[in-house]
Order: structure tokens, then C-alpha cells, then sequence
């Protein structure tokens, strides 16, 4: 049976980064609605349906205007990895080309904005009260 789907564990980062987010940055960028998340793309999903799909499960992610970069990160164990680039194919970034060439597995993908994305209201300016 042939799957006409490929499904990932995607990252999205707030900035630039070289390396993956440690655990208390994992859970700033949740609390954002950024951080990590499992989705299932259909296979011949081009530029523009991929970059939908991300702006869908991260909509903040709409403030890159569709600038981003995609990498994954080397190296196996736990704690931060250094993060390298998976180059753009001819085409964009599209889903047969991410399957065809590049080895993913069952390493997180990141999404890194080329711009900087906008904070979330903090939580604790809204609740302070003056005495």
C-alpha cells in the first residue's frame, strides 16, 4: 500500500536559532502557541499548501509573511542540538521534495521565521492589580 501522506513532528521557533530549544524555551514557545506539534501532510502538497498547513497548526507564524526557513537538527540523546538548514528545492519547499530528499526519520523539523514573530500578551502585566 502506497501512502499518498507524510507525517511529521514540527517546531516552530519564535527567531532565529542555531540549536534546539531547551525545555523551559519549549514551554515559553507552547504557552505562544509555537513549541512542537504532529501533523499529517498530503504528499503532493507544493510551496503554498505546506506553507497554509504551517499557518494553520502556528498561526502567529502568518506575521513572516511566508519568510521561513526550514532545519533539522543532527544528532541523537537528549538536550540541545545544533540545528542545520534543509535547503530549498526547485520548487520551494514541497512535500515530495522534503520525502525525496531529505532524511527526516523521526527527527522534529523546525520552522524558523526570517522574521521575528510577535510576543503573546504576557499573562501576569493583565493580572497585576495596584494596591
Amino acid at each position: 500500500v502506497v501512502r499518498n501522506t507524510f507525517t511529521a513532528t514540527l517546531c516552530c521557533l519564535k527567531s532565529s536559532s542555531t540549536v534546539s530549544p531547551n525545555a523551559n524555551e519549549m514551554h515559553d514557545l507552547s504557552c505562544q502557541g509555537l513549541g512542537k506539534k504532529r501533523h499529517t501532510f498530503d504528499k503532493d502538497g507544493d510551496h503554498s499548501y505546506l506553507q497554509n498547513e504551517l499557518e494553520k497548526l502556528f498561526p502567529k507564524l502568518k506575521a513572516a509573511k511566508g519568510k521561513f526557513q526550514l532545519y533539522k537538527s543532527l544528532g541523537g540523546g537528549s538536550g540541545r542540538r545544533q540545528l542545520h538548514k534543509i535547503p530549498m528545492g526547485p520548487a520551494g519547499y514541497t512535500i515530495k521534495w522534503l520525502c525525496d530528499n531529505v532524511v527526516i526519520g523521526s527527527a522534529s523539523i523546525y520552522i524558523v521565521p526570517l522574521l521575528t514573530l510577535p510576543d503573546a500578551p504576557q499573562l501576569d502585566a493583565v493580572n497585576e492589580v495596584s494596591l
